[in-house]
């Protein structure tokens, strides 16, 4: 793998059965890959050393 590239697959499911207004869910997830998972800033400042009280 090249310097700077992404290798990582994400993959996910969700099923769910309802009756009478109730339901039940079971959910699974993998993360597959040799390099990091990449997160986006969820644009509360975190980890960009500024202040949130400015």
């Amino acid at each position: 793998m090249t310097k700077g590239g992404e290798d990582n697959r994400a993959f996910r499911s969700l099923f769910s059965y309802s009756v009478s207004g109730h339901s039940l869910g079971a959910a699974y997830q993998a993360l597959i890959g040799d390099s990091d998972y990449p997160f986006l800033n969820r644009g509360d400042s975190e980890g960009s050393g500024m202040s949130a009280g400015c």
